[in-house]
């Protein structure tokens, strides 16, 4: 058994030194031949790194975006000043395009799609006879909706003047939901009132943007439009985080002031009762009097 285990250990080490003995490639001695060079060997040290062109590709990057966002930011102003002509020009082909077909103008009919709206409305709210609540204000809200789509699908609208009455009636209900939904919450009332007022921006400002391009608008007007509206999104915003960092010191200053006011409101109650049995102690007495007497007495003051 011993022998047949170092027959298997000679065969191994004679394989190990057979590989060893085994010739290198002609290109790996080229390889190091070219590596000792002199030259290859400075250009090597003075070559940039794999993280210098990497910084650089991402200078790069940066410079383009810059540049990109720089001449988009400008062509947006300049189409700034071309919005009151392109919305005239809309509003015209929209007007147009309704009277050619015998219809009236998309105002006129907005207007009257919301008043069929509101009395399908004001009817299912009287036959509820119910307290008002979130549910009652989205299911009279849902009426609204279904009355107004009701009388639109009923009629045949050229191309231009429905689109902008399905995308205004949307706009419409889309505003009331955020309405009652925000009236339901424990904002207090001038929070409440800044987020219709914000959720009436947003809405109007998705409507102006989707109605861009089936009425022609110039893709750079619909995008300063765009740019307009997030600018007064944002403004509100920041005056909406402004008031709302400011309630707490006028919390603070509210209550040295409730304090005063019901000191005084108790000083000025104690007084009224105090003169009210002032006033009625006279009485009291002679009637007393008269009780144990039997005579009449009389008082002067």
């Amino acid at each position: 058994m011993k022998w047949i285990a170092g027959l298997f250990l000679a065969l191994i080490m004679s394989a190990s030194a057979q590989a060893q003995e085994a010739p290198r490639p002609q290109k790996v001695d080229d390889l190091v031949r070219l590596l000792q060079d002199p030259e290859v060997r400075s250009w090597l040290e003075k070559a940039p790194g794999p993280s210098s062109i990497a910084v650089e590709e991402v200078d790069a990057g940066l410079a383009t975006w810059e540049a990109t966002t720089r001449s988009r930011i400008d062509g947006v102003v300049q189409a700034i000043a071309r919005i009151p002509g392109e919305f005239m020009a809309a509003a015209f082909r929209t007007r147009a395009d309704a009277l050619a077909h015998g219809k009236l103008p998309v105002f006129v009919v907005f207007l009257g799609l919301t008043a069929v709206g509101l009395f399908a409305e004001r009817m299912f709210a009287r036959s509820r006879r119910r307290a008002e609540g979130l549910q009652e204000r989205l299911l009279a809200i849902g009426v609204f909706a279904a009355a107004m789509g009701a009388v639109f699908f009923a009629f045949d609208w050229p191309a231009l003047p429905r689109i902008v009455l399905l995308v205004s009636l949307l706009a419409l209900v889309a505003y009331r939901t955020i309405s009652a939904l925000l009236h339901a919450t424990v904002l207090a009332s001038s929070a409440r009132w800044r987020a219709k007022v914000f959720a009436g921006v947003a809405v109007i400002a998705v409507a102006a943007e989707s109605l861009g391009r089936p009425l022609s608008v110039d893709p750079a007007a619909t995008e300063a439009i765009s740019f307009c509206f997030s600018i007064a999104l944002l403004a509100l915003a920041v005056e909406g985080a402004a008031s709302s960092s400011e309630t707490p010191w006028h919390a603070h200053m509210a209550v040295p002031r409730l304090r005063h006011h019901l000191g005084a409101l108790v000083r000025r109650s104690a007084r009224s009762v105090l003169a009210g049995r002032l006033r009625a102690g006279p009485a009291h007495g002679a009637a007393l009097h008269r009780s144990g007497g039997g005579r009449s007495v009389s008082f002067r003051t």
